[in-house]
């Protein structure tokens, strides 16, 4: 149902940059930062179901923010980051319906920063970021998200790509939203994957406003993202969505209560 966002409740620690996942009834929020770069350890959850404040979960094995959020269900999985002092290659899991802290799941390629986070059912996706030099990288790359193990590269982003919002997905693609671009800066790009084939992203259509660092989710059928960062320098509060299965530009959903950035998102019933 198209609209305004609604007042859920409050996480335990005012951050930004989190990745956030859900199983469907349980929703995570697994690291992120203050406004001065400074990473937290915090991982917090919330019953999806009921609005209300988030509890503490447990801790990441590594301190950071900026990293993505995959999950098939059982599992939360983050990848990526930064930390006091560099970026990371970590992988970490937690079991979504044991509060507790994270385990070692394995490496990605190259550590990086804000890359996008898709997923289906078996197969967890990090897409772009940026890397430790602090540039864009169009790298794609998968773990199969029942076996511990390093990350495998899946192909390339039309362009290099970083503060992409991800989350989006259903059980056969997965989608970015907008970003930072190489050679655009700010962009409107939407771009997806077909999750169980391997190969380059193809361009899905436009958002309604170019921007960065947005909050992505969805169902099966609908696509939505909400804040981020524009041109000007401040915050929007635009809620756009798309259908998944049918390519085409975004269309109005709606408005949060206030614009944000630095988000994260995650959906369920």
């Amino acid at each position: 149902s198209t609209g305004n966002s609604t007042d859920f409740g409050d996480l335990t620690q005012s951050r930004q940059y989190t990745a956030s996942v859900s199983d469907g009834s349980r929703g995570m929020c697994m690291g992120g930062g203050n406004a001065s770069g400074t990473p937290f350890a915090t991982t917090d959850y919330i019953t999806i179901g009921s609005a209300g404040n988030a509890t503490d979960f447990g801790d990441p094995t590594v301190t950071r923010a900026g990293g993505a959020g995959v999950s098939d269900g059982l599992y939360a999985i983050m990848g990526g980051g930064y930390y006091s002092g560099g970026k990371a290659d970590t992988l970490d899991y937690y079991t979504i319906s044991t509060p507790g802290n994270a385990t070692d799941f394995g490496d990605l390629l190259a550590a990086i920063l804000i890359p996008g986070g898709v997923n289906d059912a078996t197969r967890g996706v990090f897409l772009g970021g940026n890397d430790v030099d602090g540039d864009r990288i169009d790298t794609i790359q998968y773990i199969t998200m029942a076996t511990t193990g390093n990350s495998t590269d899946f192909g390339d982003l039309t362009n290099p790509t970083a503060y992409g919002a991800g989350g989006v997905d259903n059980s056969v693609r997965g989608i970015m939203h907008t970003g930072t671009e190489d050679g655009v800066g700010l962009t409107n790009k939407i771009e997806y994957i077909t999750i169980q084939t391997t190969g380059n992203a193809s361009d899905f259509g436009d958002a309604t406003v170019a921007r960065f660092s947005a909050g992505g989710c969805g169902n099966q059928t609908r696509g939505i993202w909400c804040g981020g960062k524009v041109a000007s320098g401040g915050t929007t509060d635009t809620i756009d969505y798309v259908t998944i299965d049918t390519t085409g530009n975004a269309t109005d959903f709606g408005n949060m209560q206030q614009g944000k950035q630095g988000m994260s998102a995650c959906s369920g019933t």
